[in-house]
């Protein structure tokens, strides 16, 4: 397998984490990135808005995805939409914070959102060893638990150019002391030994066994992220009992009106819970 065909298969299997309710609602198909069933072309922006004399170094470190600067996102989220996008990649955001109010808005607007599970540099997450790299891993896990069944997280991005050479990860997953790749991240500081010598690696050369050394590692804690904690199959909740929602419920009133007599629950169990959890 090309490592082009190792990258897109590591990215894609993003897409389908935990067995969540998004991941039922999202596939690939080939190179077509479905929705509900349907063809789902993205047309999106980066949005990390931060108001003006404000910095991501102090508080809320870029977190503006709270009830509390909902002033922003509202005001933003119908632009966006204006705008003709269907979908926004936020960059990070605090997970002891409460994103459920902004999730909600997201949906209400027809959006969907691509969330990053920051990781910074490899400074503030090492992943040089086996300990370390499970360690970063949980994290990502238990962020995306926190939000897995809402309708407008679609996708989440591990980490952020976790290739750059600026930000270590490379580094660190190459030069381990216990199995070093002998690479040389000089040569990717403009993509890489091959465009030094302005062809292809040849397979069992130094430039190729080395980039292959380092970037199946990255790959594989791609994987290793993407399949973490899914479940072969979900138990649905006894009859009659609700699930425990994983945000609020949106401020509306329900769309669907309670029926006029008891009905016997339905095989998911969801059917008359209260939130969408």
């Amino acid at each position: 397998m090309s490592t082009r065909a190792r990258l897109a298969r590591s990215l894609l299997s993003l897409l389908v984490l935990a067995g969540s309710a998004s991941a039922k609602r999202v596939e690939v198909r080939g190179r077509q990135l479905l929705l509900d069933g349907q063809p789902f072309e993205v047309r999106g922006i980066c949005y990390s808005p931060t108001p003006i004399n404000a910095s991501v170094h102090f508080a809320p470190y870029g977190d503006y995805f709270t009830a509390d600067f909902s002033f922003i996102w509202l005001r933003d989220l119908r632009l966006i939409k204006a705008m003709g996008a269907n979908m926004l990649r936020v960059y990070g955001w605090l997970p002891e914070n409460d994103h459920s109010d902004f999730l909600d808005a997201v949906e209400a607007h027809g959006l969907k959102l691509m969330a990053t599970f920051y990781m910074g540099e490899a400074s503030e997450s090492p992943v040089e060893t086996e300990e370390q790299r499970g360690k970063v891993v949980r994290r990502f896990a238990e962020q995306v638990r926190q939000y897995r069944d809402h309708p407008a997280l679609i996708i989440w991005s591990f980490g952020n150019e976790l290739n750059g050479v600026w930000n270590g990860y490379l580094q660190q997953l190459g030069h381990n002391p216990a199995a070093p790749c002998a690479w040389d991240e000089r040569y990717d500081d403009l993509g890489g030994c091959w465009i030094h010598k302005g062809k292809p690696p040849v397979p069992g050369s130094q430039c190729y066994n080395t980039s292959y050394c380092v970037y199946s590692r990255l790959f594989g804690l791609i994987n290793q992220a993407s399949h973490r904690d899914r479940p072969k199959h979900r138990t649905p909740p006894p009859r009659g009992a609700c699930p425990a929602p994983h945000h609020h419920p949106p401020p509306t009133t329900p769309t669907r009106p309670p029926s006029p007599a008891p009905a016997p629950a339905p095989r998911s169990g969801r059917r008359g819970c209260q939130g969408r959890g």
